[in-house]
């Protein structure tokens, strides 16, 4: 299976699982994992199960929870995460630099 196959299968997996989440009435998020872990495959919402939903547990408010954890696990809203890597500063600052020396 290539990348694009792989891909699509897991997006279609996890589409199944989440029906049958909703289906079942799961709502703890432990046990949304235990069962995407069972699957053994890497899946498109890692992120929004892996850091997004354990973020606003561990540091969300009480009425930030009530908000936001039901959307969050009927997929209302859905997390994810961006970090800009040190690295990229001075690329862009090597990039200004170089322009500058163009014009």
């Amino acid at each position: 299976m290539n990348q694009q196959e792989a891909y699509h299968y897991s997006v279609k997996l996890f589409t199944k699982l989440q029906d049958k989440v909703m289906e079942l009435g799961i709502s703890k998020p432990d046990d949304i994992e235990v069962l995407r872990k069972a699957i053994g495959f890497p899946s498109p919402t890692d992120l929004h199960f892996g850091m997004f939903l354990p973020t606003i547990l561990g540091q969300g408010t009480q009425d930030q929870l009530n908000e936001l954890l039901p959307k969050s696990i009927r997929f209302e809203i859905f997390g994810t995460y961006a970090q800009t890597e040190l690295g990229f500063i001075f690329i862009l600052f090597y990039f200004i630099i170089s322009v500058k020396k163009i014009d």
